[in-house]
């Protein structure tokens, strides 16, 4: 999953946006060893970003995290009819995976920060409001992906296309994660929820996505969940490597100097989208795939998690939100 801009739905001026993804085998193919984890900062990519040619990593930027002790999520209320996932089986394959994260070991500790689940949600669009309530949303596209949802995600890029996309508000001042986002591609992404008869594993992806919600970018580890690249029919990025925990253990150490605050999120929850002036906005996002740095698209495999017949590579980009 590498990093590369996308137009939002709808910009809103101040806004940071980054977006993230997982793709296919291409860039699983490509991932070459490193020595550790990448966070997501406030760079630009292709504009102010400057990486590390041996990791791969932002230099430039702030790094992005959530300041606040509790983060809370919810899940689209009729899940992927498509995919036969119901809502139930989304959300415990969501909930664990945030579970896995949670109890990475650190040096004192677990990380300082807890997870809270907010329900179903009935608005399924990406949307950060600065003057009305949010909610942290994973969603599934069952019906659109790519150029017709003006993602810029030609089609011509798939077979399959992207896995998944995070979308990230933040305040490009501080690198305080206000909102998250994860639409998941199930038009065109044959995703399987069982531990047999694997095609493109939900848990394997939403792991990685969990990774990119919580500040982490791709890494060059081989072996870890937050790699580019994704092996269709697998289930290995279900589990988190040394490198991705040590990568939550450094943004959420157990020492963290902690505001008071409880898991609401900025300005109020709701699971209705906001319909006042602008109706739902779009905030930054992550995607997953297989490749190296750029797009996320998977060719022939997933898309910033992709598996051993194809890879793909993910992008990121930022826009900034101060309230």
């Amino acid at each position: 999953m590498s990093a590369s801009p996308r137009a939002p739905r709808a910009p809103v001026a101040g806004r940071s946006l980054l977006v993230g993804g997982l793709c296919g085998l291409g860039a699983l193919l490509a991932a070459t060893p490193a020595a550790a984890f990448c966070r997501t900062t406030t760079c630009v990519p292709g504009e102010t970003c400057e990486y590390d040619p041996a990791t791969g990593c932002a230099l430039t930027g702030l790094p992005l995290e959530w300041k606040r002790p509790c983060v809370s999520f919810g899940v689209q209320q009729d899940a992927s009819p498509l995919r036969g996932i119901s809502y139930d089986e989304a959300h415990g394959i969501i909930e664990n995976a945030y579970a896995n994260w949670l109890a990475s070991p650190c040096e004192g500790g677990l990380p300082s920060i807890d997870i809270a689940d907010f329900g179903p949600i009935a608005c399924a669009q990406p949307e950060y409001n600065q003057a009305g309530p949010n909610a942290n949303v994973w969603m599934f596209r069952d019906d659109v992906w790519g150029e017709d949802d003006g993602r810029g995600t030609a089609a011509s890029e798939t077979p399959s296309g992207t896995l998944a996309i995070t979308i990230i508000t933040y305040n490009p001042e501080t690198g305080e994660i206000f909102d998250a986002d994860v639409e998941i591609n199930s038009l065109q992404v044959p995703i399987t929820t069982s531990d047999t008869d694997v095609q493109f594993d939900l848990a394997s992806i939403v792991t990685h996505e969990a990774g990119h919600f919580l500040g982490l970018s791709h890494s060059r580890v081989p072996d870890s969940t937050m790699r580019e690249g994704y092996l269709p029919g697998t289930t290995t990025l279900r589990q988190l490597s040394e490198d991705d925990h040590a990568g939550m253990c450094s943004i959420y150490p157990p020492d963290r100097e902690l505001p008071a605050g409880n898991c609401t999120p900025r300005h109020g929850f709701s699971s209705s989208c906001y319909e006042e002036d602008t109706g739902c906005a779009v905030a930054a996002s992550s995607a997953i795939g297989l490749g190296g740095a750029g797009r996320a698209t998977w060719w022939g495999l997933l898309a910033g998690l992709v598996g051993l017949g194809a890879l793909s590579r993910r992008r990121e980009r930022a826009r900034a939100a101060r309230s």
